[in-house]
């Protein structure tokens, strides 16, 4: 027995002797390739001219959310990374946008960062569908001066997830019926409560909410091919909506006695009608990879802790039968055992707010190394959670411009 044993290792040494001389080189260049890669893509993002914009609504919004519909398939923009050569040897990559909503204690203010290739199209964009609308380059980048030190300042911040699959859509200003003609006391627009609450935040005090976005394309979801930009793509996003629809009739479906046979008819409920109706609807439109972060950062004596309900404000966006959002990756530990010495939330803090300012997600992994988890939503969820208010509620500190006061410029081009 001992002898077969050691037969048995001396044959197991002898592979592994044999396959090392195969096994390094091959595991070399997949870690030279992998290098290679992010020091072009990290080149190219370097090389690239960003812009700031401070956007200003008119006093008076008289247009629904269709409006911020329209202008966002401005920015479904899927160029850029056309073929491997471009993708992977240039470290190209197709645009993304910051959304971003913020108080800056208690003044509400709209800003849009974009690469200064886009900034034509999208004050184009933005003044044919809001006449009277301001937009101007900020002087300044509100979260410039903002650092994380523990013993001067203190923050919260959150990535939101969804809590269902991607394809079922949240509740949309469709369903509040922000798309019909209604009379000013009877529309309720969801954005309220966030800018109600936006505009409680107390001095020295600052509450961000960034949303970026970046034109959804179809994926190659099986990662062993070799070359998967020459095989068929496919859209996980579409193909998945559509696995869930059939699933839905499917479940609708009850046995009925005919005489002495039994067939299967429709029975679906009023909420497996509503669902259907939604996921069609929302595959219907063109999509984005999004990624949601939520900020709350003050001096540590002044920081205030109600800021973080601002994780509340986004419930009006969930249904039972639909989709809504979650907070994901956190500044903060669900037990104590996760982080007993409180060392890790000090880096967790440090990358967090990195992270923020330099608008990066689809593209800079979480403190933990990992990829960062995007989800998708069309332009009619984008517009639901980024528009401006309309005549429904007052909220008096949000930066905006009398529309007598600015107009298109007559020769800007559409």
């Amino acid at each position: 027995m001992p002898n077969e044993f050691a037969q048995l290792l001396l044959e197991a040494i002898d592979f592994v002797l044999f396959i090392l001389p195969i096994a390094i080189p091959i595991i070399l260049l997949y870690f030279g390739i992998d290098m290679f890669i992010s020091y072009k893509r990290t080149k190219h993002m370097n090389s690239l001219e960003w812009v700031l914009l401070e956007i200003s609504p008119p006093a008076e919004v008289k247009k629904s959310p269709v409006a911020m519909e329209v202008f966002l398939l401005a920015l479904h923009q899927t160029g850029g990374e056309s073929d491997w050569y471009t993708r992977y040897i240039k470290g190209s990559f197709r645009s993304w946008f910051s959304l971003e909503l913020v108080s800056i204690e208690g003044a509400i203010k709209y800003f849009i960062r974009a690469e200064k290739k886009h900034i034509r199209s999208i004050e184009a964009n933005l003044y044919s569908q809001y006449p009277g609308i301001e937009i101007s380059e900020a002087k300044k980048d509100y979260t410039d001066g903002f650092t994380y030190n523990k013993e001067k300042n203190n923050l919260f911040c959150a990535e939101l997830e969804l809590t269902k699959p991607d394809p079922y859509p949240i509740k949309t200003y469709v369903d509040y019926r922000l798309d019909s003609e209604q009379e000013d006391e009877y529309k309720v627009d969801p954005i309220a409560p966030i800018l109600e609450f936006l505009n409680t935040v107390k001095p020295r005090n600052n509450v961000w909410f960034q949303i970026i976005v970046r034109a959804h394309k179809k994926e190659d979801p099986d990662l062993s091919k070799v070359f998967p930009s020459l095989s068929e793509k496919k859209d996980n996003w579409t193909e998945s909506g559509r696995e869930e629809i059939k699933k839905i009739r499917e479940e609708g479906f009850i046995e009925v006695e005919e005489g002495e046979s039994k067939k299967k008819a429709g029975q679906q409920t009023e909420g497996q009608k509503e669902m259907i109706s939604a996921l069609e609807r929302s595959l219907s439109k063109f999509a984005f990879d999004v990624g949601i972060r939520l900020m709350a950062i003050a001096p540590k004596d002044d920081f205030d802790k109600g800021n973080i309900g601002m994780l509340g404000v986004w419930k009006q966006y969930s249904s039972v039968n639909l989709n809504g959002f979650k907070p994901g990756l956190k500044t903060d530990f669900d037990w104590w055992y996760q982080d007993p010495f409180k060392t890790k939330i000090h880096k967790i803090k440090k990358e967090m707010l990195d992270a923020y300012k330099t608008r990066n997600y689809f593209w800079k992994d979480d403190y933990k190394g990992n990829p960062r988890k995007y989800f998708i939503l069309n332009t009619e969820e984008l517009a639901t959670i980024y528009h401006f208010l309309g005549k429904v509620t007052e909220a008096p500190s949000i930066s905006s411009v009398d529309s007598r006061k600015s107009s298109p410029p007559s020769n800007l081009p559409i």
